[in-house]
């Protein structure tokens, strides 16, 4: 089957290629940036993030979640959380009660996360968190969201919140069939940001903070800069309040990114060889996965 599929995708690259193209796109993606090399400004942040993974065995999942607010010299800003359990994962999706580990897990990471943005908030001038706020706000996918949707409000309205996402298929400014940071990734390359628009009363932008660094997509509570709706976005204007945002990010960069967010990402982390580990001295690594059958092994 693996042959059929790559001669297919063989035949169909071109249809990819005109897919992913068009010029008019990426001239409207570059009239939209804007240059700016952040003069990085001293500011006391946070960095936050949330890891997870499981194990599947016969009859339920052993899972493992934490999440963590770090400071640029390691240090926790704000107590780690964590829950450690075994479940068969379900969720309630439209009435429904089925099966979702990915979104089981996801959402316990969120409602981790915003807890410690709260907390942390009153203890550090920028509070920076992996994701977008808007999929947080916006992900009606199920019930099980209800604790998530208890910290929302308050995500909503911190003011020293900032939102840095490195994938995103919001495709608000452009317009196209891709996400915008497709756009805005391949039609500059130089440092910058992208004309800022509000909605839902969210501002975002894209945004590189070094020359050839990678797109970025920021998302910050409330309106900067009385940022226009999408529809309306220019390039025109000073955008004092974006540009003030990006010189705290500034504050501690690798590779264009910034540094806590890397700590946070590797503190949070959950690897297969962690769960593993965790199974082993819970004392279930013995039990079937269903997977034997198969000639494979956990």
């Amino acid at each position: 089957m693996i042959g059929e599929l790559m001669a297919d995708a063989l035949r169909r690259t071109g249809e990819l290629r005109g897919h992913l193209g068009g010029r008019e796109r990426l001239e409207r993606a570059a009239a939209l940036w804007i240059e700016h090399r952040p003069a990085p400004r001293e500011v006391r942040q946070a960095g936050i993030d949330s890891g997870w993974n499981m194990v599947q065995l016969q009859g339920f999942y052993l899972y493992a979640v934490d999440a963590v607010s770090v400071a640029p010299d390691s240090s926790y800003v704000a107590a780690p959380r964590h829950e450690l359990g075994a479940s068969t994962m379900e969720v309630e999706i439209r009435g429904r009660m089925v099966q979702d580990p990915h979104l089981f897990l996801e959402t316990r990471g969120m409602q981790f996360e915003g807890e410690l943005a709260i907390e942390s908030s009153r203890r550090v001038d920028m509070v920076l968190l992996d994701g977008s706020l808007m999929a947080r706000a916006y992900d009606q996918r199920s019930k099980s969201i209800g604790a998530l949707h208890d910290v929302l409000p308050e995500l909503r309205s911190m003011e020293n919140a900032v939102f840095v996402a490195k994938r995103s298929q919001g495709n608000e400014l452009v317009g196209g069939p891709l996400g915008d940071i497709y756009y805005f990734s391949r039609a500059t390359v130089s440092a910058g940001f992208s004309a800022p628009c509000v909605s839902e009363g969210i501002t975002h932008f894209y945004a590189r903070l070094e020359d050839g660094a990678e797109c970025l997509r920021v998302e910050v509570p409330g309106r900067l800069d009385d940022a226009p709706p999408c529809r309306e976005a220019s390039a025109e204007g000073e955008w004092t309040e974006v540009r003030r945002v990006l010189d705290g990010l500034a504050h501690g960069i690798v590779g264009g990114y910034p540094y806590v967010l890397i700590l946070a990402h590797e503190r949070a982390h959950v690897g297969d060889r962690d769960i593993r580990a965790i199974a082993n001295v819970m004392g279930v690594s013995f039990l079937e996965s269903g997977r034997e059958v198969l000639g494979e092994r956990r």
